[in-house]
């Protein structure tokens, strides 16, 4: 059953045409394998598609594999899916192998079909058992790693050449409900929310308690919950720790902080650490959490009561996933007197750039705050490269000798998107 069920599925996928949008993300045909990380639901299959039909300029359709390990009918042995190779690929090719970690040994498959050198292989996998960490390790020297994000508000705006008014409204509909494909697709508010909240659900089930056996699962849920409630905000697991136990749950703070680091390697969230010169501040100050998508808001926080912190969070993943990419770290500032900036952009040559989000400065005072904030963190660190996101307002502020750009956040996603530099 098994190899007459991976030629079917290798066949049906053969016949499928990529119709939808395009991912903005990097790739190469390459001797090392390239593996697709990130959270569930994200369209790791479909960016596998795409790339598919891309490569159709170079490779026929008789010259590709796919196999979506999670189909218990595709279920064979290492030396079975050998002898459909041969039958489907005599020589050289490209294979498809999707959710890859339901294959018990899939460090020596990979490893084996590498040492073949007859093909290209791109593997993808659920985040609660293929993590890059576990690449790593397993693959030394012989795998390079895409993280593959829910759709970004710059792919959307391309897909729907949205220009002007309509522009807008697909970024303030990007806001309310994010970029996984299947919530984006959908026109159905009350299911969009439903899928969100399954999301979730599914991530921490699947990817956190099961994978590592978390024994108090709804104390575990409730930290969850605090986590994503505070959502672009300073966490604190010190605090985290007495509010819980305010209720009657008692987690020390090393478990806290294990649980976090949890979240973040289940891709439901990332962590920017607090700028400090020392590495030892770096490690001990709060850090500022962020969701892997906006629209995880939606279960947790409505949405008038959050647009900055959404707002702040699309700057966030934007320059996050440029983190991935270049390797410039991203931190937040804070000084003993509270003064904050979301924003630290540290490159090789030093700090680049100093970066405020703020939905909107049309009041005074909290445009001065921002200002202030900005200036002081500016000569603390030394850089007067200074801007402040915004919904809707452009200009620009002299102030202590330093130039403040307001830009809109329509504007600073096509300004900051710039050439590829994987491409």
């Amino acid at each position: 059953m098994g190899k007459r069920d991976i030629k079917r599925a290798t066949t049906e996928w053969r016949n499928k045409r990529f119709e939808g949008i395009r991912r903005d993300i990097p790739y190469h045909l390459i001797e090392e394998i390239t593996t697709l990380v990130g959270p569930r639901r994200a369209g790791k299959t479909y960016f596998m598609l795409q790339i598919s039909n891309d490569l159709l300029r170079k490779f026929g359709k008789e010259d590709m594999v796919y196999v979506d390990f999670e189909d218990p009918l595709c279920r064979v042995s290492y030396p079975e899916f050998l002898d459909v190779l041969d039958d489907l690929i005599p020589h050289r090719g490209v294979l498809f192998l999707d959710e890859i970690q339901s294959i018990d040994d899939w460090p020596s498959w990979l490893r084996g079909l590498h040492n073949m050198r007859r093909f290209h292989i791109f593997v993808s996998g659920s985040s609660s058992r293929l993590l890059s960490r576990e690449i790593a390790t397993s693959l030394r020297g012989r795998s390079i790693t895409r993280v593959v994000f829910p759709f970004s508000p710059g792919e959307i705006l391309h897909h729907e050449g949205a220009t002007g008014r309509r522009a807008l409204a697909a970024l303030h509909r990007y806001l309310e409900w994010g970029g996984f494909p299947r919530v984006y697709l959908s026109s159905d508010s009350p299911n969009r929310k439903d899928l969100l909240e399954s999301y979730v659900d599914a991530i921490f089930f699947r990817d956190v308690v099961e994978r590592h056996r978390v024994r108090d699962i709804e104390g575990a849920r409730i930290f969850r919950n605090l986590v994503m409630k505070n959502l672009a905000q300073i966490f604190s697991v010190t605090k985290a720790a007495r509010f819980l136990k305010s209720i009657g749950i008692s987690k020390s703070k090393k478990t806290l902080m294990e649980l976090l680091e949890l979240f973040q390697e289940a891709f439901l969230i990332f962590a920017l650490p607090r700028y400090s010169r020392s590495a030892r501040g770096i490690l001990q100050m709060p850090k500022k959490v962020y969701p892997v998508d906006v629209g995880l808001f939606q279960p947790f926080t409505s949405f008038g009561e959050s647009m900055t912190r959404r707002l702040e969070s699309v700057v966030a993943i934007h320059l996050y996933k440029q983190h991935l990419r270049t390797g410039r770290r991203i931190y937040y500032w804070q000084d003993h007197r509270q003064n904050e900036v979301d924003f630290v952009v540290e490159s090789r040559k030093g700090i680049e750039e100093l970066i405020q989000v703020s939905y909107d400065v049309s009041d005074e005072r909290t445009r001065e705050r921002e200002e202030r904030s900005l200036i002081k963190a500016s000569r603390e660190l030394g850089c007067k490269n200074l801007t402040v996101v915004t919904w809707d307002h452009t200009d620009t502020s002299e102030r202590d000798g330093r130039t403040i750009q307001f830009i809109r956040l329509l504007d600073w996603i096509v300004a900051t998107k710039g050439p590829n530099p994987d491409a």
